[in-house]
């Protein structure tokens, strides 16, 4: 298995440590990357043996996966190697080379026809695509919660003017109730001074009428 120089990686290495590694390698046909052309194929089996192929010749390895520490140990008969995983999409399973800034780029097999990669310059410019891609989701989301907030501000500010609307029409009914009520009370007066005064005429009328008839009678 090759390892790489990737500078991008150091910048966008991404492997949640919630992913189950072995369900990731099992039962899959690698693809290993490299630039030498060759065909190089690596099956994870879930009884920890691993068969790989080289433009065709097949070589059986074994390998473990150590939770402790997030390390993959692949011992085949020339070699054993600790690997880090360091970035897993739906094209790429990364594995960093412990101890060094070196990675190994496995493809699945099933995805080669639409992502096949033939030089490191191909690699690179993945990752610079991920990652301006990243980038533009996040200038994309800063903008909706900038236009969210922005929204939300005027949405208040129009709350907070219909509440000043309603709070002075309010104002204005209260005034045109006390008013109201101060002319009726005013209209009342009016009444009640107009009722003693039709009592009084009433009985100034009465006083006269009585003094017409008194009057001649007394002179008799």
């Amino acid at each position: 298995m090759k390892t790489y120089l990737l500078d991008v990686l150091n910048r966008y290495k991404r492997f949640s440590e919630t992913l189950d590694v072995k369900t990731i390698l099992c039962n899959k046909s690698w693809l290993i990357f490299n630039d030498s052309g060759e065909k190089e194929v690596y099956i994870f089996q879930e009884d920890g043996s691993l068969i790989i192929s080289f433009a065709g010749k097949v070589t059986h390895a074994t390998w473990q996966y150590l939770p402790v520490n997030k390390s993959l140990i692949i011992n085949s008969n020339e070699d054993a190697y600790m690997l880090h995983p360091a970035f897993v999409d739906e094209n790429l399973f990364v594995l960093q080379q412990d101890g060094t800034d070196r990675f190994a780029f496995m493809i699945e097999e099933k995805q080669s026809a639409s992502f096949s990669p033939r030089s490191l310059t191909e690699l690179k410019a993945y990752f610079e695509e991920k990652e301006r891609k990243k980038i533009q989701e996040q200038q994309l989301a800063q903008q909706k919660a900038l236009e969210q907030e922005r929204i939300s501000r005027q949405k208040a500010a129009e709350q907070a003017r219909i509440k000043r609307l309603e709070d002075e029409a309010e104002r204005g009914w209260e005034k045109e109730k006390e008013l109201i009520l101060e002319n009726d009370i005013e209209l009342e007066k009016i009444k009640r001074t107009y009722k003693r005064r039709i009592r009084i005429w009433h009985l100034l009328i009465g006083i006269s009428i009585l003094g017409l008839i008194v009057v001649p009678i007394l002179r008799m």
